[in-house]
């Protein structure tokens, strides 16, 4: 039979072909369009989970809390204050009766998207636990960040060399 439909040289063999075609492009239409709606259900799931997570966390966001800490976040000095802050880094030394034998700073250029800064070193010399005392309170005024510290201990004093950032807005 299907011999016959093969050898047959009818209009209707040609017809019935196209509608063969037509039926199996309809098929993987339908099929396609199935796993589209498919993945735009999965979307819009994996949205309304995400924006319940969201909500979550804003209905147990803490205000006061994060204000509390915005306050007490160090935040960059103007570029006109940089020497204010770098003295009053170097009171700190003093206050904790360490002795500041010398102290220079140097502008850096920054590179990219990174903050200026102004790159500072003391020498000093002390007992351990002023320097300890100082080391902890150093930080907490400005946005200072310590990147570098060395110490050595000779006649009873510790003398160290500390290198700090100022970091500062234009």
């Amino acid at each position: 039979m299907l011999q016959e439909f093969f050898n047959d040289k009818s209009k209707a063999k040609s017809e019935i072909a196209l509608l063969v075609v037509l039926i199996l492009v309809l098929i993987v239409v339908i099929f396609n369009a199935e796993k589209f709606r498919y993945q735009k259900d999965v979307q819009a799931v994996n949205a309304v989970g995400k924006a319940s997570q969201r909500l979550e966390w804003l209905e147990n966001f803490d205000i006061e809390t994060n204000r509390a800490l915005l306050d007490k976040t160090a935040l960059p000095v103007k570029e006109s204050e940089t020497d204010a802050v770098q003295q009053s880094q170097l009171s700190i030394l003093q206050k904790h009766g360490i002795q500041v034998v010398s102290a220079s700073t140097r502008a850096v250029k920054p590179e990219g998207d990174a903050l200026p800064y102004i790159q500072c070193q003391a020498n000093f010399q002390g007992q351990i636990l002023d320097i300890i005392k100082c080391i902890n309170e150093f930080e907490n005024y400005n946005l200072v960040v310590i990147n570098g510290l060395s110490m050595e201990s000779k006649n009873g004093l510790i003398q160290g060399k500390i290198d700090y950032r100022i970091i500062y807005q234009k």
